[in-house]
């Protein structure tokens, strides 16, 4: 068995524990927000809605990329074992983009809840106007999406370089991969950046509104009280859990690309 085949396995079979139980999860949250949302909560219902698709949306592309990546000194190796790898790299390359820019989006809108929660409590007389200028967040995973693709990659000199450096891997099982092919490029240190920084500062402020929020519940009914603050930290937990995987995933690509892993 070649070095790189057990991870070849991991991956297929944690992708698929992944989008089976992520969909069943959003699938069930998609009939309850339709059948059992409380009235006090139906203007956040349609927050909940476009996360919980969201969140669909990001586990199927994913599962078709099944995408992790390789470093070289140079390039950055796509490594993709799902269903897009029998149609072209081009899918692959530009499903991988999907990912990451709709991931950043889910996680804008959950702060974007939390965000509205906080206003209509703080600000109730203006709270569109309000709601209505954060929204310009969401020009970043917009942003993230085109800017993936400036540089054009050549995967040429990505496969080329992988294969050259990492001949001890079996990479047959993943042509014909995609790849950045100049990973040291401004715009992927700033997409990092930018990934890096949102993932850190944004849950921060939702820890601040979600205080603010909590603080401000006093005027309304005890089971109205117990109910809200229920939700304000199930949504708090919901945007500080991509804190945890962003760190992982960070570290993990530092190790690959200074210890050689």
């Amino acid at each position: 068995m070649t070095v790189d085949r057990p991870y070849t396995v991991a991956f297929s079979v944690y992708y698929s524990i992944y989008f089976c139980t992520a969909v069943i999860a959003q699938v069930v949250l998609l009939v309850l927000l339709k059948t059992a949302t409380p009235k006090n909560m139906m203007k956040m219902r349609s927050f909940l809605i476009v996360s919980s698709l969201g969140h669909v949306f990001v586990c199927t592309v994913a599962f078709l990329t099944q995408a992790r990546t390789l470093n070289t000194p140079n390039t950055l190796a796509l490594l993709c074992n799902g269903a897009c790898k029998y149609f072209s790299p081009e899918l692959c390359f530009v499903n991988y983009g999907l990912q990451l820019s709709m991931s950043n989006f889910v996680g804008l809108v959950n702060i974007h809840m939390m965000y509205y929660r906080y206003v209509l409590l703080d600000f109730s007389k203006e709270s569109f106007r309000w709601v209505a200028g954060f929204s310009a967040i969401y020009l970043s995973p917009a942003f993230i999406l085109v800017i993936l693709f400036f540089p054009p990659p050549d995967f040429e000199v990505v496969r080329e370089e992988t294969y050259r450096l990492h001949p001890e891997y079996d990479l047959s099982v993943y042509e014909k991969f995609p790849g950045f092919s100049n990973s040291h490029h401004p715009n992927r240190n700033l997409v990092n950046f930018v990934l890096a920084a949102e993932s850190v500062i944004l849950p921060i402020r939702a820890g601040f509104w979600m205080r603010s929020a909590v603080s401000k519940l006093n005027p309304l009914s005890r089971r109205t009280q117990m109910q809200m603050k229920s939700f304000i930290r199930g949504l708090t937990i919901q945007i500080l859990t991509p804190l945890i995987f962003y760190a992982t995933s960070g570290s993990s690509h530092l190790v690959s690309k200074y210890a050689g892993l």
